[in-house]
């Protein structure tokens, strides 16, 4: 028997043995990998992440351009692992990203709910330590010496209060009370210019509201950008169908998300944002929606890709089997089993007859599933049989290092 080629473990930086095994749990269970090692499984996406890092990241938002990206596909078919493979290039970068699941819970109307959403789940990585929330990577800046203040002082952002709140951040050294108010009032909680005050703390009013949402994000995105981070990365995820109508004229409800993800598209086209790409992974229909509840939005959009077999990758729309360099799904099966088949082998399982166990109840699973939604179920069955060969063995990290 041929081994598996482990070249692919090399170049990634294989991930240590207990996040790959926490990982595959969590794929056995759910079908999407844990943090971490969605790059370890990738199989065919490859090409499109270099394309992505170079012609986005490289060459846009590096410096200080900004773009909307979507991709839609039918649920299990591979949009949340794509996101995620997004998460882990934006974290090796050092950018601000966010991940957040569109559902009937968080909607796009509800503007001030996502925006709350991202002050409190922004992510980085500073001096290889992940930071989560928008006040504690201030800090984390500050106190590392990496916050530009002079660019963010010179800049007319449109929601002053955020902006004199992350320089007193990036500037000042606020213990007690006063840190405590100006860290909530960075989170979106309603703290008044008069709490404040009382605290010694002035020229900060205007918290966090419906009416001030888009205004305030973009301050804060931008002034992340000012202060010499590398960009902002968005992550929206459609779990559920969070933005349709069937009536003949739309619930205000619809025609204000509508309006929202037009202005936000104008923002990067027009340079009210800097350094930010956003990316919307969405379920069949949205798309088709946006263009005939707000014909505006329809023609920023561009669904481009309806009338073609080879959606070009520098379309703002695209399938998201378009994204990937093995597009038949029993290419996409044996290549996921050599991949497991390789894994298991670097834990010293037994690889004995797995790869036809493997084929068998994959094929079963392609039979059932005719469209492109089997993913999500074929990594789960998949997974869940690694898993079983790789209980029986263990490799130590020397073992790791010579891979």
């Amino acid at each position: 028997m041929s081994l598996p080629d482990h070249s692919h473990f090399r170049m990634q930086g294989f991930p240590d043995p207990d996040l790959i095994r926490e990982g595959l749990e969590k794929v056995a269970e759910h079908g999407i990998p844990g943090p971490g090692i969605a790059s370890v499984l990738d199989v065919g996406t490859e090409a499109f992440l270099r394309y992505f890092e170079e012609e986005i990241l490289d060459n846009l938002i590096r410096y200080g351009g900004s773009t909307c990206r979507f991709f839609d596909g039918v649920y299990g078919s591979g949009k949340t692992h794509l996101l995620q493979l997004l998460y882990e290039l934006a974290l090796r970068r050092g950018m601000v990203v966010v991940r957040t699941e569109l559902s009937h819970a968080l909607r796009l109307e509800q503007w001030q709910l996502v925006t709350l959403y991202i002050l409190q789940n922004m992510e980085t990585q500073i001096n290889e330590q992940l930071v989560r929330t928008l006040p504690n990577i201030l800090e984390t800046l500050r106190d590392n010496g990496f916050a530009d203040s002079a660019s963010l002082k010179k800049a007319n952002l449109p929601h002053a209060g955020f902006q004199a709140t992350i320089l007193k951040v990036v500037t000042g050294s606020l213990e007690g009370v006063a840190r405590e108010r100006l860290r909530r009032y960075l989170l979106g909680e309603r703290i008044g210019a008069g709490e404040l005050r009382n605290v010694g703390i002035r020229g900060v009013k205007n918290p966090l509201s419906q009416r001030n949402a888009e205004q305030a994000l973009k301050t804060v995105l931008n002034g992340l950008f000012y202060l010499g981070l590398p960009g902002t990365l968005l992550l929206f995820d459609e779990t559920e169908k969070s933005f349709s109508s069937s009536r003949s004229v739309p619930s205000r409800k619809v025609q204000i998300s509508a309006n929202l993800i037009r202005r936000f598209i104008d923002s990067c086209t027009t340079g009210g944002l800097l350094g930010t790409v956003a990316v919307f992974a969405v379920l069949p229909g949205f798309l088709e929606n946006c263009a005939r509840i707000y014909p505006a939005l329809g023609q920023r959009i561009q669904i481009s890709y309806r009338d073609t077999k080879k959606p070009a990758w520098r379309w703002p729309t695209l399938p998201i089997y378009a994204v990937s360099s093995v597009s038949q799904p029993e290419d996409f099966l044996d290549a996921v089993i050599k991949r497991l088949e390789a894994i298991v082998l670097y834990y010293g399982g037994d690889v004995e007859g797995l790869r036809s166990r493997m084929k068998s109840e994959g094929q079963r699973i392609l039979n059932e599933n005719a469209g492109m939604g089997f993913r999500r179920d074929l990594m789960k069955a998949l997974a869940t049989l690694a898993l079983e060969r790789m209980r029986g063995g263990a490799i130590g990290y020397g073992h790791y290092q010579s891979l």
